[in-house]
Protein backbone atom coordinates (compact mmCIF):
# COMPACT_ATOMS: atom_id res chain seq x y z
CA UNK A 1 0.00 0.00 0.00
CA UNK A 2 1.78 3.08 -1.32
CA UNK A 3 0.49 5.65 1.20
CA UNK A 4 1.28 3.40 4.17
CA UNK A 5 4.73 2.63 2.76
CA UNK A 6 5.45 6.34 2.49
CA UNK A 7 4.33 6.88 6.08
CA UNK A 8 6.42 3.93 7.27
CA UNK A 9 9.47 5.36 5.51
CA UNK A 10 8.78 8.83 6.90
CA UNK A 11 8.82 7.43 10.46
CA UNK A 12 12.11 5.58 10.01
CA UNK A 13 13.84 7.78 12.61
CA UNK A 14 11.17 7.02 15.20
CA UNK A 15 11.34 3.32 14.42
CA UNK A 16 15.14 3.21 14.43
CA UNK A 17 15.50 5.01 17.78
CA UNK A 18 12.80 2.79 19.30
CA UNK A 19 14.58 -0.31 18.06
CA UNK A 20 17.91 0.95 19.47
CA UNK A 21 16.26 1.25 22.88
CA UNK A 22 14.81 -2.23 22.44
CA UNK A 23 18.21 -3.65 21.53
CA UNK A 24 19.77 -2.08 24.63
CA UNK A 25 17.14 -3.79 26.77
CA UNK A 26 17.86 -7.06 24.96
CA UNK A 27 21.56 -6.69 25.78
CA UNK A 28 20.69 -6.13 29.44
CA UNK A 29 18.55 -9.26 29.43
CA UNK A 30 21.24 -11.32 27.69
CA UNK A 31 24.35 -10.21 29.58
CA UNK A 32 22.94 -9.13 32.96
CA UNK A 33 19.61 -10.88 33.19
CA UNK A 34 16.08 -9.73 33.90
CA UNK A 35 16.32 -9.83 37.70
CA UNK A 36 19.86 -8.48 38.06
CA UNK A 37 19.10 -5.85 35.43
CA UNK A 38 16.11 -4.68 37.43
CA UNK A 39 18.14 -4.56 40.65
CA UNK A 40 20.77 -2.42 38.92
CA UNK A 41 18.07 0.06 37.92
CA UNK A 42 16.59 -0.02 41.41
CA UNK A 43 19.80 0.50 43.34
CA UNK A 44 21.43 2.93 40.91
CA UNK A 45 18.67 5.00 39.32
CA UNK A 46 15.57 4.85 41.54
CA UNK A 47 17.02 6.91 44.43
CA UNK A 48 18.19 9.62 42.02
CA UNK A 49 15.60 9.62 39.23
CA UNK A 50 12.49 8.51 41.07
CA UNK A 51 10.65 11.83 40.96
CA UNK A 52 11.47 12.63 37.30
CA UNK A 53 10.44 9.06 36.43
CA UNK A 54 7.01 9.67 37.96
CA UNK A 55 6.61 12.63 35.60
CA UNK A 56 7.70 10.81 32.43
CA UNK A 57 5.50 7.86 33.31
CA UNK A 58 2.50 10.09 32.57
CA UNK A 59 3.26 9.83 28.85
CA UNK A 60 1.90 6.29 28.98
CA UNK A 61 -1.43 7.24 30.57
CA UNK A 62 -4.83 7.04 28.88
CA UNK A 63 -5.22 10.79 28.52
CA UNK A 64 -2.48 10.88 25.86
CA UNK A 65 -4.85 8.90 23.64
CA UNK A 66 -7.74 11.21 24.60
CA UNK A 67 -5.64 14.19 23.50
CA UNK A 68 -4.94 12.52 20.16
CA UNK A 69 -8.60 11.63 19.65
CA UNK A 70 -9.68 15.19 20.43
CA UNK A 71 -7.05 16.59 18.05
CA UNK A 72 -8.26 14.31 15.26
CA UNK A 73 -11.75 15.80 15.45
CA UNK A 74 -10.25 19.02 14.08
CA UNK A 75 -8.16 17.22 11.44
CA UNK A 76 -9.94 14.19 9.93
CA UNK A 77 -12.24 11.28 10.71
CA UNK A 78 -9.67 8.89 9.20
CA UNK A 79 -7.07 9.91 11.75
CA UNK A 80 -9.65 9.62 14.53
CA UNK A 81 -10.23 6.03 13.38
CA UNK A 82 -6.48 5.33 13.42
CA UNK A 83 -6.18 6.45 17.05
CA UNK A 84 -9.33 4.62 18.13
CA UNK A 85 -8.26 1.39 16.43
CA UNK A 86 -4.77 1.63 17.91
CA UNK A 87 -6.21 2.17 21.38
CA UNK A 88 -8.51 -0.84 20.99
CA UNK A 89 -5.86 -3.20 19.65
CA UNK A 90 -3.35 -2.04 22.26
CA UNK A 91 -5.84 -2.63 25.07
CA UNK A 92 -6.75 -6.06 23.70
CA UNK A 93 -3.10 -7.09 23.44
CA UNK A 94 -2.38 -5.85 26.96
CA UNK A 95 -5.38 -7.63 28.44
CA UNK A 96 -4.63 -10.83 26.51
CA UNK A 97 -1.15 -11.06 28.01
CA UNK A 98 -1.92 -9.66 31.47
CA UNK A 99 -5.23 -11.39 32.14
CA UNK A 100 -4.87 -14.59 30.13
CA UNK A 101 -1.46 -15.74 28.91
CA UNK A 102 0.54 -14.41 31.91
CA UNK A 103 -2.22 -13.79 34.43
CA UNK A 104 -0.93 -13.48 37.99
CA UNK A 105 2.74 -13.15 36.97
CA UNK A 106 4.52 -11.33 39.81
CA UNK A 107 5.85 -7.83 39.43
CA UNK A 108 9.20 -6.91 41.04
CA UNK A 109 7.67 -5.67 44.32
CA UNK A 110 5.86 -8.96 44.95
CA UNK A 111 8.72 -11.11 43.70
CA UNK A 112 11.31 -9.56 46.01
CA UNK A 113 8.91 -9.25 48.94
CA UNK A 114 8.53 -13.04 48.87
CA UNK A 115 12.33 -13.27 49.18
CA UNK A 116 12.55 -10.61 51.91
CA UNK A 117 14.71 -8.40 49.69
CA UNK A 118 14.00 -4.67 50.25
CA UNK A 119 13.68 -2.38 47.25
CA UNK A 120 14.12 1.34 46.77
CA UNK A 121 10.63 2.84 46.36
CA UNK A 122 9.44 6.28 45.27
CA UNK A 123 7.26 8.15 47.75
CA UNK A 124 3.72 8.70 46.57
CA UNK A 125 3.83 6.01 43.87
CA UNK A 126 1.48 3.05 44.34
CA UNK A 127 3.33 -0.13 43.41
CA UNK A 128 1.37 -2.97 41.82
CA UNK A 129 2.04 -6.63 42.56
CA UNK A 130 0.79 -8.84 39.72
CA UNK A 131 0.04 -9.06 35.97
CA UNK A 132 3.37 -7.66 34.97
CA UNK A 133 3.75 -8.46 31.24
CA UNK A 134 3.72 -6.31 29.17
CA UNK A 135 4.18 -2.77 30.45
CA UNK A 136 0.92 -1.08 29.45
CA UNK A 137 2.38 2.40 29.90
CA UNK A 138 5.24 1.56 27.55
CA UNK A 139 2.82 0.07 25.04
CA UNK A 140 0.74 3.27 25.08
CA UNK A 141 3.80 5.52 24.85
CA UNK A 142 5.30 3.81 21.81
CA UNK A 143 2.01 3.46 19.98
CA UNK A 144 1.42 7.16 20.69
CA UNK A 145 4.63 8.33 19.01
CA UNK A 146 3.56 6.56 15.81
CA UNK A 147 0.14 8.20 16.05
CA UNK A 148 1.57 11.65 16.77
CA UNK A 149 3.57 11.31 13.58
CA UNK A 150 0.46 10.27 11.63
CA UNK A 151 -1.94 12.81 13.13
CA UNK A 152 0.50 15.72 12.86
CA UNK A 153 2.21 14.93 9.57
CA UNK A 154 4.38 18.02 9.48
CA UNK A 155 6.27 17.50 12.72
CA UNK A 156 9.84 18.73 12.58
CA UNK A 157 12.76 16.42 13.29
CA UNK A 158 13.43 17.92 16.73
CA UNK A 159 9.77 17.42 17.68
CA UNK A 160 9.97 13.81 16.56
CA UNK A 161 13.10 13.28 18.68
CA UNK A 162 11.36 14.78 21.72
CA UNK A 163 8.44 12.37 21.32
CA UNK A 164 10.78 9.38 21.10
CA UNK A 165 12.69 10.67 24.14
CA UNK A 166 9.45 10.85 26.12
CA UNK A 167 8.50 7.31 25.08
CA UNK A 168 11.91 5.93 26.06
CA UNK A 169 11.83 7.87 29.34
CA UNK A 170 8.36 6.45 30.02
CA UNK A 171 9.60 2.91 29.44
CA UNK A 172 12.58 3.41 31.73
CA UNK A 173 10.35 5.03 34.34
CA UNK A 174 8.33 1.84 34.69
CA UNK A 175 11.47 0.01 35.86
CA UNK A 176 12.69 2.89 38.02
CA UNK A 177 9.28 3.14 39.73
CA UNK A 178 9.38 -0.60 40.57
CA UNK A 179 6.36 -1.32 38.39
CA UNK A 180 7.88 -3.59 35.75
CA UNK A 181 10.79 -5.79 34.75
CA UNK A 182 13.04 -4.87 31.79
CA UNK A 183 11.43 -7.66 29.73
CA UNK A 184 7.99 -6.11 30.36
CA UNK A 185 9.20 -2.82 28.92
CA UNK A 186 10.70 -4.60 25.91
CA UNK A 187 7.36 -6.30 25.31
CA UNK A 188 5.62 -2.93 25.58
CA UNK A 189 7.88 -1.45 22.90
CA UNK A 190 7.21 -4.26 20.41
CA UNK A 191 3.46 -4.39 21.03
CA UNK A 192 3.17 -0.59 21.07
CA UNK A 193 4.84 -0.17 17.69
CA UNK A 194 2.74 -2.99 16.29
CA UNK A 195 -0.48 -1.39 17.57
CA UNK A 196 0.49 2.05 16.29
CA UNK A 197 1.36 0.96 12.76
CA UNK A 198 -1.68 -1.34 12.68
CA UNK A 199 -3.93 1.60 13.52
CA UNK A 200 -2.45 3.67 10.71
CA UNK A 201 -2.67 0.80 8.23
CA UNK A 202 -6.28 0.08 9.13
CA UNK A 203 -7.39 3.70 8.77
CA UNK A 204 -5.74 3.97 5.35
CA UNK A 205 -7.14 0.64 4.21
CA UNK A 206 -10.83 0.91 5.12
CA UNK A 207 -11.99 3.35 2.43
CA UNK A 208 -10.86 5.95 -0.08
CA UNK A 209 -13.98 7.99 0.58
CA UNK A 210 -12.93 11.63 0.80
CA UNK A 211 -15.48 12.28 3.56
CA UNK A 212 -13.19 10.41 5.96
CA UNK A 213 -10.50 13.01 5.37
CA UNK A 214 -12.69 15.87 6.54
CA UNK A 215 -12.70 17.27 10.04
CA UNK A 216 -15.64 16.88 12.40
CA UNK A 217 -15.08 20.20 14.19
CA UNK A 218 -14.03 23.29 12.30
CA UNK A 219 -12.50 26.17 14.25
Amino acid sequence: MEIFEKFFFATRKTLLLSLVFGVLLCLILIFIGNEDGFLWFNTTLTPVLGRPAAFFSQFGEWYVMIFLLASCLRISIRKFISVAFTWIIGACLSWMFKLWLFKGLARPSEYYASQNIPLQLVDGVDVHSYNTFPSGHTLTAFSSIVLFRFVFLHLKSWQEYILVFFAIACGLSRIILVQHWPEDVLGGIVLGLFAGYSGVFFSLRISKNESLDRSVIKL
